[in-house]
């Protein structure tokens, strides 16, 4: 082995290091049922994560902190659309979704500047 450490392809860090090869030339993601099938067990399961971080953001809002707001991640903006993404999936996700949603709200009603 020589002393230079291999090149990692840029999203190395995203991917825990391992290096992903792109599909073939003409395939798209949508024809790779791999890659594009989402259903009702993957829908429930990102709302539960969903859940929990809604969880940690009701903790964040209330705590009054100024600056909660200050990654993606702690917009409510980014877990509405990922909610409504995965609403989308199966009618029988609904009172999660409608849950979630009403918790969002009420978190960006504590987020809101008051006068």
């Amino acid at each position: 082995m020589t002393g230079a450490p291999p090149e990692r392809p840029r999203d190395a860090a995203r991917t825990g290091g391992m290096a992903i090869r792109p599909l073939a030339t003409g395939t798209n993601v949508e024809s790779n049922p791999v890659k594009s099938v989402r259903n009702i067990n993957d829908a429930a399961n990102d709302l539960a994560h969903i859940g929990t971080v809604v969880l940690h953001l009701e903790k964040l809002a209330q705590s009054r902190k100024t600056d909660w707001q200050s990654t993606i991640v702690t917009l409510p903006e980014y877990w509405r659309a990922r909610v409504v993404a995965n609403a989308a999936i199966s009618p029988a996700l609904e009172p999660q979704v409608r849950s979630l949603l009403a918790r969002l709200e009420a978190i960006e009603r504590l987020g809101e500047p008051r006068g």
